[in-house]
């Protein structure tokens, strides 16, 4: 139970860091327009 809880807090983790850098790549490419 407590590998399966560390899996998904690791999963979700790496979903949010992903999609913080592409919102991140997005942002600064509307700024430099």
């Amino acid at each position: 139970m407590t590998e399966n809880l560390i899996l998904i807090l690791l999963s979700v983790v790496a979903l949010g860091g992903i999609m913080w850098t592409v919102w991140d790549i997005h942002l600064d490419r509307r700024r430099r327009r």
